[in-house]
């Protein structure tokens, strides 16, 4: 059962139209980049898939049935099967780095100990772990996009969608993202990222086993890098 199906989706957006007709699917254990120039739709792309976004048209299905309209109270618990890491993250100014990674586990009633350790472990598998006191407002951008992606994954999420992950990153940080979320697909979660980052697109090409989609023309075409 794919994690998720997207058919003959269409999607406009202040009179332009971003995708039309997009088909896609992604399943348990795999993992997938998009590239696409900007404007292309590739952030739609991924409100849509978690839940962000109502499409306009076409099918939309999540774990093998119809997905529900974003302010659905189904939408709320199908959210807590997804993780996703925006372009923009938001963070709670008052909350240290770490106690902002944690945050899902809190909200799931998750033991303080059990939550900080967690936390810790992704802090440091990003190179973020000097950085796990201090408030977000402190953090460089590349850090605050690394910080997203941990916690979007920290609590386990079956379907794992990254928007430009790699951005304001080094080569270094963008490795360490990468590997990460490659790994997350081995285990079986489902993996998204959208880029147009020559760099991702090359090490997700020869160092991970990643399916390379292009976005263009609001349809999506395999194998095409940027």
């Amino acid at each position: 059962m794919a994690a998720l199906e997207i058919g003959g989706i269409r999607v406009a957006r202040g009179g332009r139209t971003v995708l039309d007709g997009a088909d896609w699917s992604l399943a348990p254990g795999e993992l997938h980049v998009i590239t696409g120039a900007t404007g292309a739709g590739k952030s739609t792309l991924l409100a849509l898939a978690a839940l962000s976004l109502a499409p306009q048209g076409g099918e939309l299905r999540l774990f093998g049935a119809p997905a529900p309209a974003p302010d659905a109270p189904a939408a709320d618990v199908l959210r807590r099967r997804i993780g996703a890491a925006e372009q923009r993250p938001a963070f709670l100014d008052h909350l240290t780095l770490e106690e902002n990674v944690a945050l899902p586990l809190r909200l799931a009633g998750r033991d303080p100990a059990d939550r900080a350790a967690q936390a810790r472990e992704l802090l440091d598998w990003l190179g973020l772990a000097d950085r796990a006191g201090d408030p977000p407002a402190a953090l460089s951008e590349g850090e605050r996009r690394r910080a997203a992606l941990a916690r979007a994954v920290i609590a386990g999420p079956e379907l794992i969608l990254a928007d430009e992950p790699s951005e304001a990153q080094d080569r270094a940080g963008v490795a360490r993202g990468l590997e990460m979320l490659a790994a997350l697909a081995e285990h079986g979660a489902a993996v998204a990222l959208a880029t147009r980052d020559a760099e991702l697109v090359r090490l997700a090409r020869h160092h991970v086993e990643a399916r390379l989609w292009r976005l263009e023309e609001g349809r999506l075409s395999p194998g095409v890098a940027a």
